[in-house]
């Protein structure tokens, strides 16, 4: 016989110790405007469905609030499907623990959760937890934080083999970790994808604004982000195959930006980053926006514009000397090795010996330490040996050499 599907309808306020409701598998639970299901010392909301699959349906136009976790909804039998729709005048909040968690509690992964959030959501732990799931979906026009004060916690995280996010509105992790997290949880889920498309603010905490593990990333700005984002950064370390992520930003970001060992890309000439681009490994591409920008494109053939704004291409990484010249668009050798190089101004070099050259414009050349040569060319540049054993030519126009 097949189970019809039940709504159940809360209209009046539950306010207590002990798990507030229990929901079953198969029904939809409708928490009404200005109720309020309050637990003082658990969660307000608990289930363990305990069987090889089940689905569970939120409907939050009220307030759900926990001791412990808001809202919790597991499987310790199987997968869950659980969809979550909060309203404007909606929330969901604890005072210790996650917000929202969702976990299959499986060694083989599971089941999605759909979370809909015009409202509030905020955790002393992480807004949202999604845990050992097949896919997470996430579209908030509202409020999703954490209130985390010692630096622990994500706004938002999934441990999942697909993550997907829109936000209009507010993701925040001041005094946490990180606005947002994920990973994988498997071997077999490297590369994965990751999906933020941010048209609101996401603010980020003391890791940064977002970070990613073994996941092919895609982040979308025409907003703002607030922190650094790590994308992929086990892949430095040589752990699994790299992934190819990208960033496309016609809005702000306030914040370094740290590649795998992939060829990636940031596509950002309509937007500006105030901050590093990092390209680490791999043959990237990186088009830099409006402001003054700082591009280190580290190993690999990396083809780097800085389009508007006075834009510093950084070596001071590489391992070996480098030879970049400005003019010719080229750099040779250790990190500048088959690098392109268009619409920028300035150069810094590494730590060994080096040659920079610049072009027509007013350049401004660092080399480093260690015995450099730099010629700056045309215009009137600002040209920096260091401290050591330096042959400089400044060229045409009133240069500064230091």
């Amino acid at each position: 016989m097949e189970k019809l599907m039940s709504i159940v309808y809360y209209t009046t306020n539950s306010i207590g110790a002990g798990v507030r409701i229990f929901p079953s598998a198969g029904n939809t639970y409708f928490i009404a405007r200005d109720v309020i299901i309050g637990s003082t010392d658990n969660r307000a909301i608990s289930t363990d469905l305990g069987q090889g699959s089940g689905s569970i349906n939120l409907i939050i136009e009220g307030v759900v609030s926990g001791e412990e976790e808001g809202i919790y909804l597991s499987n310790s039998e199987g997968t869950i499907d659980a969809t979550i729709v909060i309203d404007d005048e909606g929330a969901v909040y604890s005072a210790t623990q996650e917000a929202i968690a969702v976990d299959s509690l499986q060694f083989v992964p599971g089941g999605t959760m759909s979370l809909t959030n015009e409202g509030t959501v905020r955790g002393a732990g992480a807004g949202v937890s999604g845990v050992r799931l097949d896919e997470m979906f996430i579209t908030n026009s509202g409020e999703i934080s954490t209130t985390a004060a010692d630096g622990s916690a994500y706004a938002v995280i999934g441990l999942t083999a697909g993550f997907y996010l829109a936000n209009t509105g507010v993701i925040s992790a001041v005094g946490g970790a990180g606005a947002i997290g994920a990973s994988v949880y498997l071997e077999d889920q490297v590369g994965s994808a990751f999906i933020v498309e941010n048209s609101g603010t996401i603010i980020g905490g003391n890791v940064g604004a977002i970070m990613t593990a073994f996941m092919a990333d895609q982040i979308t700005n025409d907003g703002l982000i607030e922190g650094d984002i790590y994308l992929s950064f086990q892949e430095t370390e040589g752990l699994y195959d790299a992934t190819a992520d990208i960033i496309t930003n016609s809005g702000s970001i306030f914040g370094d930006v740290y590649f795998g060992e992939a060829e990636d890309q940031f596509i950002g000439e309509t937007g500006e980053i105030i901050g590093t681009i990092y390209g680490l490994g791999g043959d990237d591409l990186i088009k830099s926006g409006s402001a003054d920008d700082m591009i280190n494109g580290g190993e690999g053939a990396d083809e780097m514009w800085g389009g508007a704004g006075s834009d510093t291409a950084s070596y001071e990484d590489s391992l070996e000397g480098v030879r970049v010249s400005l003019n010719a668009g080229a750099g040779w050798f250790g990190d500048a090795q088959g690098d392109e190089l268009h619409e920028i101004e300035n150069l810094i070099g590494s730590t060994k010996k080096d040659t920079l050259i610049g072009n027509a414009s007013a350049n401004i050349i660092d080399g480093g330490v260690n015995d450099d040569i730099i010629s700056g060319l045309g215009g009137n540049d600002r040209l920096f040996g260091g401290n050591s054993e330096d042959n400089i030519l400044g060229g045409s126009g009133n240069d500064y050499i230091s």
